[in-house]
C-alpha cells in the first residue's frame, strides 16, 4: 500500500469512526417521540371583539388564513370547535355568535373555509350569545350540541344532516353549560351518545346525561369541580380523556378572585378520576382558560391545547395528553392582542393559503 492509499484508508476509517460515535450518542442519548405535532390549530377571538377566525400551522404557529365568521362590525366574538360536518374526511369549522353577534351557528369547509351551512338553535331573535360542541373526531354521530349564554335556555342537541333538533336537557334548572361542555362516544358507536354538562357558576358538581330522543337522562354524577373553580369550569372530550379547567374570572359580576395558576385536568373516561394535572399558565390575570383537543402528535392519544383568557398575552400552548408534557407555544393574532381566545384543531390544512378571507353569506 503506498503512502497516498493509506492515507486515503485511513481518511475513510476517521469518517467512519466519526459516524459511529455521532450514532452511538444519539442512540444512547434519551430521544423525545412524537415531538412533531400536525394540522392546524383554530383560533376566535373573544367576547368583546370582531368574530375573526385564524387558522394557524400547529409545528410552526405561521397564520395561513383569517376570516370573519360573523358580521365584522360585531364586537361579540366567536366560539370555534371542528367537526367533518359534510363527510369530505376534513373536520370543518363551527363558529358560534358570542353576544350580539346573531342567532345563528356558521359551518365553514375546512378545505376552502366557505360559509357551507348555519341554524339558529334558539331561534332567529335570539342575540345573547351561544357555545358549541361536537363529538370526538373517531365518534362520527352527527349531533352537535349548543349552550345558550343567557339563564333559562336549555342545553340543546341537534342532527347535523339537517339541524333537527332531537333532544334538550337542563340539569341546572336554567343554570346549564354556559362555560363549556363536550360529548362522550357510547360503547358501540350508539348514534346519540352521552353529554357532559357543566354549571354556570358556584355548583361543585358535573353530570352526564345520555341523551334520547326528546330528552335525557342526566342522573350520572361525575367527581367533584375542584373548590376554586368557583367561575365554573370548561371542559372538552376525547375517546381516551377529557379535560376540565378553571372558567374565566368574572369578578366585575361575581366579585370572585381569579385562580392561579392555572391547571388543566386529564380525567379519565371511564372512570373520570384525575390521572393527570398540567400547569398551563403560572402567572394569569383572568384567572381561566379555553381549551381544544386532538392527537396533534400521532402518538394516538388526545393532546390538549390551551388559550388565555383576557389581560392575559396571546399566548397559545400545546401539551401532551399523555404526559402532560409542553410541545409547543407561540403567539396568535398580535402580542399586544389581550382580550382572550377560543382553540380548536384540525388534522388538515385548508386548502386556501389566502390571509382574511371577506364572509360570503349564504
Amino acid at each position: 500500500m503506498d503512502r497516498t492509499t493509506g492515507q486515503r484508508v485511513a481518511g475513510v476509517a476517521w469518517f467512519l469512526a466519526v459516524v459511529a460515535l455521532i450514532a452511538g450518542l444519539g442512540s444512547s442519548a434519551p430521544t423525545r417521540a412524537f415531538d412533531v405535532v400536525r394540522g392546524v390549530i383554530i383560533v376566535g377571538e373573544a367576547t368583546g371583539n370582531a368574530p375573526r377566525v385564524y387558522v394557524y400551522d400547529a409545528q410552526t404557529g405561521r397564520e395561513i388564513a383569517s376570516f370573519f365568521a360573523f358580521d365584522a362590525s360585531a364586537t361579540g366574538g366567536v366560539r370555534v370547535i371542528t367537526f367533518d360536518i359534510n363527510d369530505d374526511q376534513v373536520a370543518d369549522i363551527i363558529a358560534a355568535p358570542g353576544p350580539g353577534s346573531g342567532a345563528f351557528v356558521r359551518v365553514f369547509d375546512g378545505r376552502t373555509l366557505e360559509l357551507i351551512s348555519s341554524f339558529a338553535p334558539y331561534g332567529n331573535q335570539y342575540n345573547s350569545g351561544m357555545r358549541v360542541a361536537a363529538p370526538p373526531a373517531a365518534n362520527q354521530s352527527g349531533v352537535i350540541v349548543t349552550f345558550a349564554e343567557t339563564p333559562g335556555n336549555p342545553v340543546r342537541a341537534f342532527n347535523t344532516q339537517n339541524w333537527e333538533q332531537i333532544a334538550e336537557i337542563d340539569p341546572y334548572d336554567g343554570q346549564s353549560g354556559i362555560l363549556g361542555g363536550d360529548i362522550l362516544p357510547r360503547s358501540g358507536g350508539v348514534p346519540l351518545p352521552q353529554v357532559i354538562v357543566v354549571p354556570r357558576n358556584n355548583i361543585f358538581s358535573i353530570v352526564m346525561c345520555y341523551l334520547s330522543r326528546g330528552l335525557g337522562d342526566c342522573s350520572v354524577q361525575l367527581p367533584p369541580i375542584p373548590p376554586e373553580w368557583r367561575n365554573g369550569t370548561v371542559i372538552i372530550a376525547e375517546e381516551e380523556a377529557f379535560f376540565t379547567g378553571p372558567a374565566l374570572a368574572r369578578e366585575t359580576v361575581l366579585g370572585i378572585e381569579a385562580t392561579k395558576p392555572i391547571t388543566v385536568q386529564v380525567h379519565n373516561p371511564a372512570t373520570f378520576a384525575v390521572v393527570r394535572a398540567i400547569t398551563a399558565y403560572e402567572d394569569s390575570q383572568s384567572g381561566g382558560v379555553e381549551l381544544g383537543s386532538g392527537d396533534l402528535n400521532g402518538d394516538g392519544f388526545s393532546d390538549v391545547i390551551t388559550g388565555p383568557g383576557p389581560d392575559d398575552l396571546p399566548l397559545v400552548k400545546v401539551f401532551d395528553g399523555k404526559t402532560g408534557r409542553q410541545l409547543r407555544s407561540f403567539i396568535v393574532i398580535n402580542p399586544a392582542y389581550r382580550r382572550g381566545v377560543t382553540v380548536a384543531w384540525s388534522a388538515s390544512t385548508p386548502l386556501t393559503q389566502r390571509v382574511h378571507l371577506p364572509l360570503v353569506v349564504r
